[in-house]
Order: structure tokens, then sequence, then C-alpha cells
């Protein structure tokens, strides 16, 4: 096996031109991220779901090392605009997501901290990018100033599974549509590794997320 889709769509919720794009886009995602590294074993789930960011009617969840679901709201209009665009860059979020959790074998979700959180999500929103989708509205105008006292917060504890930075998962003040102050703080410090390294997002994807946070964080 290497990529394999489902659409769950039992009532009909998703019209057929919609789905056309999704599953379109779904494989326009792969055939980018295959471009420059081997997508095998990979399962991805698509399913009717009000979890959604409300701006584009897509959300995701890599739900480890072999599958990964994305969502998409049949009543938000918002689905039915660049709905082939929106999927491929949804696929390569969750399934960078699916690829790293393989490579580092992570398998129980309660075992992460901080500092593989913000590193699986920079990583992913930075594959969106380099592959030539747009920036994700996640972290788009938001810069490091913006998350800086933030990352300065975490760093005392951001190998700490015990300590309380859940709060990473939470806007922060940042603009509604962040959802998760984890996103743009992972996007900067990994966006800072990258330049200071000379790597992309996806050969860098097996990468330790120590080593991300140490370069990315230096002054």
């Amino acid at each position: 096996m290497t990529v394999s889709v489902t659409l769950f769509n039992a009532l009909g919720r998703i019209a057929p031109e919609i789905e056309t794009d999704i599953r379109a886009g779904i494989d326009e995602g792969i055939a980018a991220l295959r471009g420059h590294t081997a997508v095998e074993d990979v399962g991805i789930a698509v399913l009717p779901s009000i979890f959604v960011a409300r701006e584009t009617g897509f959300g995701g969840m890599a739900l480890g090392p072999e599958n990964c679901a994305i969502y998409a709201d049949p009543t938000n209009l918002n689905l039915a605009v660049r709905t082939r665009e929106k999927a491929a860059s949804m696929t390569v979020h969750e399934v960078h997501h699916v690829l790293r959790m393989k490579i580092l074998d992570i398998q129980r979700a309660e075992d992460w901290f901080a500092g593989e959180v913000l590193t699986l999500e920079g990583l992913a929103t930075q594959s969106e990018i380099f592959l030539g989708y747009p920036e994700p509205g996640t972290v788009k105008g938001i810069g490091f100033d913006d998350v800086a006292a933030m990352l300065a917060d975490v760093d005392p504890i951001i190998d700490d599974g015990g300590a309380d930075w859940q709060w990473i998962n939470q806007p922060n003040g940042l603009p509604d549509r962040v959802y998760r102050a984890a996103y743009p703080m992972g996007h900067q410090v990994v966006g800072r590794y990258l330049e200071r390294t000379g790597q992309d997002p996806i050969t860098a994807i097996g990468e330790s997320w120590r080593e991300i946070w140490t370069v990315g964080m230096a002054s």
C-alpha cells in the first residue's frame, strides 16, 4: 500500500463537485510531497465535520504514524472557494505530520511535550509555503516579535512533559484565525532554523526538535 484515501460521506452532504475537487487536491498535495520525499503507507480519511477553520471550511488532524484526517464542513460557504488548492495544502500539512511521526516513531500523544508540538507544526506550515501554497492563515502576518514573549515563557519548560505548557494550544491574544499559538510560534522558530542551516522543511522532516529549537531560538 502507498496512499489510501477514503471519503466518509454517508449522508451525501459533501456535494459531488466538492468531493471531486477534494480528491484532486489530495492527489496534488501527495504529488508535491513526492517531489521531495517518499510518501508510502499513509491513510487519509476525509470526513464531513464542523471542526474546521471558518475561513477555509477545512480542518485536519494527524492520527499517528500511519493515518490522518481531513475535515470538510459542507455548510461553510468557504469550502467551495479554491477547494482543490486548500485540500492540497491541508494534505501537505497533515501528511507531513504523519511522515515525521513515522520517522521518529512517535506512537503516543501523551509522551509529547512543547518542543515536539512546536516543531511538528512549524515544519508543516513551512512545508505548505515551500511547496508553493499560500501562507496559512494561522501564521500569516505574524512575525517573530509577535510571539517572542510566548517563546521565552515556554523555553524553560520546553522539554518537560509534566509542565503547564498546554496554553500554546490557545490563541493567547493572537488573531481569532490563529486558533492555536503553537502555529506561529513553531513557524517562526522553524523558519529561523531553516534559514540558518540552509535546509528546507522536507529535508529537515526528521531533525530533532531540540536541534531545531536551539538553532531557531539563538540570538
